[in-house]
């Protein structure tokens, strides 16, 4: 069941917006990555609005 799920997750390829400080930042999305989501992250306060509509 677990596999299935993860194959359907590599078919969709979501896009995950992450919030997460720069310590940890290359760690998560490359766990992201190897879970087959495509991650999109920002630090800059301006961008998160337009960030959080496409995500």
């Amino acid at each position: 069941m677990v596999q299935k799920r993860y194959e359907q997750i590599r078919q969709q390829s979501p896009l995950i917006h992450v919030v997460t400080n720069p310590v940890t930042i290359e760690k998560v999305a490359n766990t992201i990555l190897a879970a087959g989501g495509s991650p999109i992250m920002t630090d800059r306060a301006p961008d998160i609005a337009d960030v959080c509509q496409v995500a």
